[in-house]
């Protein structure tokens, strides 16, 4: 396979437009109603639900139906960008309608009401644990367990797993409640393809995604004319056939998924798996929805705590580099003769300072031509600090550089008082094991002349060893440098 072609493919799949794939699942039925209150897309399967033909429908104003028009007035009154109100109608049978404001108008979707269970009891002995945030880093794992045990009393899936995603956009599965004979996907890694950046986007824009049977036959909707609709906030949403082979290649039929939402950014999912068809109701749907909000909003102001104690630690760390440096008459005598101590605030392997044309260097470093050289090259990058834990990918014709580190953090100050000053930390190679679900390298299929992204058939554990990367730098490693070119400015 050229790695040309893979990216092609790859380009392709991820600018797939699944929101605007024109068709919904057929467990619901779909009205899109214009800001001047105008039915202008029907789901043609619409007659089951409302006996009503789409031609009935299109064009027509949604206060004319006399099932509909106290419903969509009542939900317009309350100024709410969603609400479902269940069992609220009935025709042959009772409906669960679920309003969903969009930036042009409503879209409603109605399903059959298949309430089964009163939840009150069950959500009442679980809410109060979702809200206790855990206070420290050992209490985590405990939480992320809860939260999928909640789900899995509420709907029975066999399996359910919280799924986070890394700085490359791989993902990895960190907590995971399975039923027994169906392995484990816990502590594998998926490639950033297996869910593209479109869809990452789209979780930003809707509470949950639910798929009940993976074989259903999709539902086209029409449309009072021939602009298209946008389903990005659509439950009923058809989804995308390359996903539905993933859930084939498998062994599922039924899932669904929750966006996990940190400081505005999507921080990962949780997930449900099933291996029969399994239709969720509407309320069941929003009771998920409502732990995993609440588990996410306890989850984020564990984050948060844990951001206010890592700062305070880089404010104290930065202190401790600013007092070596300001030791002695001579700074870079003081940062050598602390040599060490200077090494263990980035737990690095090597560390060179340059003052002007003077040096100090303190464990592994490369030769003075080769600090020479990479401090002309910090010097026309355009931030004043830099990290990776792969130099090979930046400087692959550098072998005196690569035979000593691997990573590298940077930082690069001019002060009048002191000179320009030029911080270097390097990291040795570390070999990277990282256990991922099948081999990431997804085979590309030749479909009518052309190369199509095709997912792995295979999701048993597979072993990738990585050669020339350091330990990678963490958030905290940035902190700790922006904190101390912030101090160094203003004490110097």
């Amino acid at each position: 396979m050229k790695s040309s072609d893979y990216q092609q493919a790859l380009k392709h799949c991820e600018l797939e437009p699944i929101h605007l794939s024109g068709a919904i699942q057929p467990h619901g039925v779909l009205i899109k109603i214009t800001e001047q209150h105008i039915i202008s897309h029907v789901s043609a399967n619409v007659a089951q639900l409302l006996q009503l033909e789409p031609e009935q429908l299109l064009g027509q104003s949604v206060t004319k139906f006399e099932h509909l028009a106290p419903a969509y007035q009542a939900f317009f009154a309350t100024k709410q960008r969603h609400q479902l109100q269940a069992g609220a109608l009935k025709i042959e049978q009772w409906l669960d309608l679920c309003w969903q404001r969009v930036d042009d108008g409503v879209l409603l979707e109605l399903e059959i009401n298949q309430d089964r269970v009163d939840f009150r009891e069950l959500n009442h002995n679980h809410l109060a644990r979702l809200l206790h945030a855990p206070s420290q880093p050992s209490e985590l794992a405990a939480f992320h367990d809860f939260v999928l045990q909640a789900l899995y009393e509420l709907t029975g899936y066999s399996r359910l797993l919280i799924y986070q995603f890394q700085p490359d956009w791989s993902g990895e599965v960190v907590a995971e409640k399975v039923e027994s004979g169906l392995g484990t996907y816990l502590g594998l890694r998926y490639p950033a393809s297996d869910i593209p950046e479109i869809v990452r986007k789209l979780y930003l824009k809707i509470a949950m995604r639910s798929i009940p049977n993976r074989d259903y036959q999709a539902v086209p909707i029409i449309a009072m004319d021939d602009a298209p609709i946008d389903l990005s906030q659509s439950r009923l949403r058809s989804v995308s056939p390359l996903h539905l082979e993933y859930m084939t290649n498998m062994g599922v039929m039924a899932s669904f998924s929750l966006p996990i939402i940190y400081q505005k950014k999507l921080w990962g999912l949780v997930s449900g798996h099933h291996h029969e068809a399994t239709a969720m109701p509407a309320t069941m749907r929003e009771q998920c929805k409502d732990w995993v909000r609440t588990y996410n909003v306890s989850l984020s102001s564990y984050f948060n705590g844990e951001r206010l104690k890592l700062m305070d630690r880089m404010e104290r760390l930065a202190d401790t580099f600013l007092q070596i440096l300001l030791t002695e008459r001579d700074g870079l005598s003081a940062l050598q003769n602390q040599g060490e101590t200077v090494m263990a605030l980035f737990d690095a392997d090597g560390f060179a300072a340059i003052i002007d044309d003077e040096y100090a260097c303190v464990g592994d470093t490369p030769t003075p031509q080769v600090l020479a050289s990479l401090k002309q090259w910090l010097q026309e990058q355009p931030e004043n600090w830099w990290s990776t834990d792969c130099l090979q990918c930046v400087f692959p014709e550098q072998p005196a550089l690569l035979a000593v580190a691997s990573g590298l953090l940077a930082l690069r100050l001019d002060i009048q008082r002191l000179g320009k000053l030029r911080f270097f930390w390097f990291r040795s190679e570390q070999k990277q094991q990282i256990t991922w679900a099948g081999n990431p390298n997804k085979p590309i299929l030749e479909k009518a002349g052309a190369m199509m992204l095709s997912p792995r058939r295979s999701f048993e554990k597979w072993v990738e060893v990585k050669s020339g990367y350091a330990r990678p730098w963490q958030e905290r490693d940035h902190i700790l440098a922006t904190k101390m070119r912030a101090h160094l400015l203003r004490m110097l």
